[in-house]
This record gives structure tokens, C-alpha cells and sequence, in this order.
């Protein structure tokens, strides 16, 4: 793999951080650092994804269960939905619960799924992480 040299300039705050993430990560450079933290922030923004992509994803929020008949809409949207693997809860507090689904499809189409269960009411924390399939485009 060809590697190419870049110029950064930073504050001391922004370096101060680098250094942190570089010791919590075991990162024996910045660049190895800054390679690692733009891979993430491109996976999280789908730059590297096309959107026809098969992908997996895991889908995770939290919620209550009774509020607006949450449970109930869940159950609707995954079960008219290609995209629905399998999904697993588990109690926060009293009616809350903190899921995760795993989704299956072209990254366009979960992240519009993602994008329609995050936005209902009642939906906290939502976030959504996608993992490209390799040579499946």
C-alpha cells in the first residue's frame, strides 16, 4: 500500500487529546493515531461505504416500552422490514429498555431504517454502526 505524507496543524488542546487517545489505544504514532480515528469518523459518516453497499449494522437505542406503544411500533417496522436480522433487549429501568438490532442490506436502506426508528418519539441514544460486507457491491 502507498502511504502519503501530509502537513497537520493543530492547537495544543487538539494535541493534547491525540496524545491521550494514543496511550489508550496503545498507538505507537499519531499517524498511526490519526489513521485510526479517520477510518472511524469515515465509517461513521458512510464516506467509504457506497450506498449500494451490502452491509451489516447493529442499530442501538433505548426506550420505553409502553410510552406512544413503542414495543408495538418496533415490532411493525422490523416486521415489514427485509433489513431485520435479529434483536436483543435488555432492561434499564422499570418499562426502559436498551435494544440492539442487527440489520442486513444495502447501507442506503438501513440508514433509512436507522434514520425512521431513531426519529420516533420516545427513541433515546440512537445509534447506528455500520459494517461494510467486503467484495459485495
Amino acid at each position: 500500500m502507498l502511504m502519503h505524507r501530509i502537513t497537520l496543524t493543530v492547537d495544543d488542546e487538539f494535541l493534547k487529546a491525540l496524545n491521550s487517545y494514543m496511550a489508550l489505544g496503545g498507538h505507537s504514532s499519531r499517524s498511526e493515531a490519526l489513521r485510526d480515528l479517520g477510518r472511524y469518523a469515515f465509517q461513521q459518516s458512510s464516506v467509504i461505504v457506497p450506498e449500494k453497499a451490502i452491509c451489516m449494522a447493529s442499530l442501538s437505542y433505548a426506550y420505553s416500552f409502553n410510552a406512544r406503544l413503542m414495543g408495538k411500533k418496533l415490532n411493525d417496522l422490523y416486521g415489514s422490514s427485509r433489513l431485520f436480522v435479529t434483536s436483543t433487549k435488555s432492561h434499564l429501568h422499570e418499562d426502559s429498555y436498551l435494544e440492539v438490532a442487527i440489520l442486513k442490506g444495502r447501507r442506503k436502506d438501513i440508514e433509512a431504517l436507522a434514520k425512521k426508528i431513531i426519529a420516533e418519539k420516545g427513541i433515546k441514544h440512537g445509534k447506528l454502526q455500520i459494517y461494510p460486507i467486503i467484495d459485495d457491491v
